[in-house]
């Protein structure tokens, strides 16, 4: 039997791997830009409220979310292997950026002043710039997206921040929450990101 907080990691690792592959089913089936990317503000939230141990757990979970949507793409082996390791990294690196900036610049979580929600608000987008970015100009290498790839990054980088946004502060502040730590204002940074 595993103990606590290896179920939580594991429990963490399918619910983020699992929004990953249900956040692509519009981009695969309707060619369509997801709304909300879920499982960034899963991975910022994690990292944010387990440190940066998580990140293992990030990597493989993303490698295989993503693998799993470049099967159904039906690309080569050595495609999704590849493009899969290379999002792992993507989301290892984002979600690193967003631990840095967030416990360098963001002060105590959650957020007490509406002054220090816009800012840490500001870190999460920036955080999740690059990724999208990136990402979208590696995908246009082995599938043609469309012409503009800086729309589809940009479109992309919207999804992932909305995400970050809505997802990471209901995270953190339910996890303070249910482990009775105290809090200031506990619902302004949640309600405020909205």
């Amino acid at each position: 039997m595993l103990d606590l907080r290896r179920r939580m990691l594991l429990g963490f690792g399918l619910v983020y791997a699992m929004l990953i592959w249900l956040g692509a089913q519009p981009l695969l089936e309707a060619r369509a830009t997801p709304l909300v990317w879920l499982a960034t503000g899963v991975a910022i939230g994690g990292v944010l409220l387990a440190s940066r141990r998580i990140l293992p757990v990030v990597f493989l979970c993303a490698a295989g979310g993503y693998a799993a949507v470049f099967i159904q793409l039906g690309l080569a082996t050595g495609q999704i292997v590849g493009l899969a390791t290379f999002f792992g990294a993507l989301a290892i690196g984002q979600t690193w950026l967003a631990d840095v900036l967030v416990r360098r610049f963001g002060g105590a979580l959650p957020p007490a002043s509406i002054g220090r929600v816009w800012r840490l608000n500001g870190l999460l987008a920036l955080a999740v710039l690059p990724a999208p970015l990136i990402g979208a100009a590696a995908l246009a290498m082995v599938i043609p997206i469309t012409p503009n790839i800086l729309l589809v990054g940009v479109q992309w980088w919207l999804n992932f921040l909305a995400g970050a946004w809505l997802v990471t502060p209901w995270l953190v502040v339910g996890a303070y929450y249910w482990l009775k730590r105290p809090m200031r204002e506990p619902f302004l940074w949640p309600v405020s990101s909205l």
